[in-house]
């Protein structure tokens, strides 16, 4: 009975050990799959910003320091 009991315990250490890993697996997907949207986004918005008329003028404007 007590070698059933340890097989018991042994067989739910290796179930958590698995359920832990995939937790982690799962959560570094999500994470890769976040960065790459947020860099594809983040692209998109610099072609669609680098395309328009606005992005090509260029303002100085001068500071005037009374001295």
């Amino acid at each position: 009975m007590n070698a059933f009991r340890l097989s018991l315990r042994y067989i739910k250490s290796r179930k958590l050990e698995s359920s832990l890993a995939i937790g982690g697996i799962v959560l570094g997907v999500a994470t890769l799959a976040g960065t790459l949207s947020l860099i594809s986004s983040y692209e998109s918005y610099y072609d669609k910003f680098s395309q328009s008329p606005e992005s090509r003028q260029i303002t100085v404007m001068q500071s005037s320091r009374v001295r």
